[in-house]
This record gives C-alpha cells, sequence and structure tokens, in this order.
C-alpha cells in the first residue's frame, strides 16, 4: 500500500513512516510544552529555596546584629555581668547602670528582646509577675514599699 492509497483510509497515525498526525494536531507540541513546563517548574522550584535560603541568612544577620547592638542582652560583649542578682529562664533581674533613681532601683528584663510587656509571651510574663512578688516581699519585711514601671523603648 502506497501513500495514495492511505489518504482514503481513515487511519491514525504513522502512514508508511512519512506522516505522523498526532505531531501535525499538537501532541508533540504537548510534549514540548510539558518539557518546558517541567523545566521551568524545577527553576521556580529552585528559585524559590534559593529565596527562602537567602531569606534565613538575612534574618540570622538581622538578629545577630540586634545582639551585638543591645547592651540589655546577656550575650553582648559588654554586658555589665556584676550587677546580675538573679536569672530566671525567660527574664533576669538586675540592679540599674545608670540613672538610679533610689537605692534599690533595679531592673527586670525579659532575655528575648521586646519593645514592651505586650509583646512579650505567657511564660515570660508569669517570671516577671514571679520577680515583682519577690521583690514586694522582700521590701515589706524591711517595711518599705516599691514602684513598678515599664519603659517602653523605641515607640
Amino acid at each position: 500500500m502506497n501513500a495514495v492509497e492511505n489518504v482514503g483510509t481513515k487511519r491514525k497515525g504513522k502512514v508508511d513512516g512519512l506522516y505522523d498526525e498526532e505531531m501535525e494536531y499538537g501532541a508533540g507540541l504537548q510534549k514540548s510544552l510539558e518539557k518546558f513546563e517541567s523545566r521551568d517548574k524545577r527553576m521556580k522550584t529552585a528559585n524559590l529555596e534559593e529565596r527562602a535560603k537567602r531569606q534565613m541568612i538575612d534574618e540570622h544577620h538581622r538578629s545577630n546584629s540586634i545582639v551585638t547592638k543591645d547592651r540589655m542582652s546577656l550575650e553582648h560583649p559588654k554586658f555589665p555581668k556584676h550587677m546580675l542578682i538573679a536569672v530566671a529562664t525567660r527574664c533576669y533581674l538586675m540592679l540599674q547602670t545608670q540613672g538610679r533613681l533610689c537605692d534599690g532601683h533595679c531592673l527586670i528584663v525579659p532575655s528575648q528582646l521586646a519593645v514592651s510587656m505586650i509583646q512579650c509571651d505567657e511564660d515570660t510574663l508569669e517570671e516577671m509577675r514571679n520577680f515583682k512578688k519577690c521583690l514586694l516581699q522582700m521590701f515589706n519585711q524591711v517595711d518599705q514599699d516599691c514602684v513598678f514601671f515599664e519603659s517602653a523603648m523605641g515607640l
């Protein structure tokens, strides 16, 4: 059977290896699109992974710079360790280094950097309340009163 006789028949597929109906009607185009699509997907995935990696590195650098700038952080190289009174898991109690209002002026400082107490989590707030209770009991034993106030920085 030659190519002229095949024209009259309604067969699909290759005709004597010369003609491919699927290629004419887009199957080859579909395969090419699938190849490009999979390559595009791989590139998008790689780009997303690279972007996530860069964001993590930037966040690490940002947190390190915050720690080195925050003089109240325990990890700061110039932190006055001799002024520490008590250290809990989420906050610590220390004497005021400069600008004391009176004798016994001390600070309750959260370990994690927070602009105000509103940003602290419940566990940190609970530890800060425990420090306040202990200070109240201590000052009550010596027949003195104490005042608590918050200084929110950078608002």
